[in-house]
């Protein structure tokens, strides 16, 4: 019976197959969407999308979702607003310590060379815990500000890839960086 609806109406099925019909149903579109929508970015909409097929992909069952469109969506939506927050906290983070600082570049102290040593010393050494392939995606992404696209064509990676790599790296970070608070 499902063989005479259309595709994007069909169940999604399970597993890579799902999650690769429902990216060549509608990657397009909602990178298109999301930029509509929100932007060229930062986030950018490819990264975006990308997150939000990753996050279906890793989804053990889809029987439950009546629209997978709309919650391709959905998510994608989050993504892009979750972006959007993360990206105003880490401003409104350097403000608040500027002034806090009272810094002033003009006013560099010796010891405020030796804090920021100390502070990419310890970077290093978190960076230095991840695979290869996870420090190359952090350093592209996070420090030089490249989109999964722009390290896809250098790397030849997949996006899904990145996308992956990407999300394992910061989950393993941010449980060294939460052990290492609670010592």
């Amino acid at each position: 019976m499902s063989a005479n609806k259309p595709p994007e109406a069909r169940p999604l099925q399970r597993g890579c197959r799902a999650a690769d019909l429902l990216y060549r149903l509608h990657y397009r579109h909602l990178k298109d969407w999301l930029r509509r929508r929100y932007g060229d970015g930062p986030p950018e909409p490819e990264d975006v999308a990308q997150g939000a097929f990753a996050k279906i992909s890793a989804m053990e069952n889809l029987d439950h979702v009546e629209d997978q469109r709309a919650f391709l969506y959905t998510i994608a939506a989050n993504l892009a607003v979750s972006g959007f927050r993360s990206r105003e906290r880490a401003a409104r983070l350097i403000r608040d310590n500027l002034v806090a600082n009272e810094f002033n570049i003009e006013n560099l102290t010796p010891e405020r060379v030796l804090e920021g040593r100390d502070d990419f010393a310890h970077l290093m050494r978190l960076l230095s815990g991840l695979s290869d392939r996870q420090r190359e995606i952090v350093q592209r992404s996070r420090l030089k500000g490249q989109t999964y696209a722009q390290i896809s064509a250098e790397t030849g990676w997949s996006l899904g890839t990145i996308s992956s790599e990407l999300r394992a790296a910061l989950q393993t970070l941010a449980s060294v960086r939460t052990t290492r608070e609670d010592v």
